[in-house]
């Protein structure tokens, strides 16, 4: 055999192994994409799938179920407002009795001042007067009243209705609010002929101012901080 044909034969050895190999590496690649790289993927689309559903289920609450408050807004005083309060006594007569309930009695703490809110139900404008003392007296019986703080702001409320047969009708005497910023707290003590007590501790007199408010009916009482 000459030398040019040794050549030749060993030149189809080598490009039928390289062949034979390149047909192994693809049935190997074949096999591997039908194993453990198919689960791989498969299980990375079912991930996608949940991270991409779970903004859609977060979103639904919060846009379409958001809890509403109960409490209506009280108004913010204005300027004017704070330029007459002052530590005087204060008070307001209706030319026509109302006929009034009260709902309920709320404190909150803000910028600039501390507000106690009385809300009513009922129909009519509530008369009031105001006075601090540092030892208020319970309407009627004239008895010593204890209260949270250094001095107290007595509040009397006229117009007050109170339903005899039905003794949930009118607010618990005891402690009704409180405490908020300056505001120490705030005690009913009870109605006697349509007129209802409350008594406001605070740690001094602050100058205040009282307004009504409508839709619903409040007496709003602000004490600057």
């Amino acid at each position: 055999m000459t030398l040019r044909a040794h050549l030749h034969r060993d030149h189809h050895r080598t490009t039928a192994v390289v062949a034979a190999l390149g047909a192994t590496a693809l049935v190997l690649t074949g096999c591997s994409g039908d194993g453990d790289g198919g689960s791989q993927t498969t299980s990375t689309q079912a991930e996608l799938t949940t991270i991409a559903a779970s903004p859609e289920t977060q979103s639904g609450p919060s846009t379409s179920e958001a809890p509403e408050s109960s409490a209506p807004a009280d108004d913010a005083p204005d300027e004017a407002a704070f330029a007459e309060a002052g530590t005087g006594d204060k008070e307001f007569m209706p030319d026509k009795m109302p006929g009034l309930s009260i709902v309920d009695t709320r404190v909150g703490e803000h910028d600039g001042y501390d507000r106690v809110v009385f809300e009513f139900a009922g129909d009519g404008e509530p008369g009031w007067h105001t006075a601090y003392t540092k030892k208020p007296a319970q309407q009627a019986s004239g008895h010593a009243l204890d209260y949270p703080g250094q001095v107290a702001l007595n509040v009397m409320i006229n117009g007050v209705e109170i339903d005899y047969a039905d003794p949930d009708s009118a607010p618990e005497v005891g402690p009704a609010a409180g405490p908020a910023g300056y505001i120490a707290g705030v005690n009913h003590e009870g109605v006697f002929e349509a007129d209802a007590q409350y008594v406001i501790g605070l740690d001094r007199e602050r100058p205040y101012t009282v307004t009504t408010l409508q839709n619903p009916t409040r007496l709003v009482i602000d004490f600057q901080s």
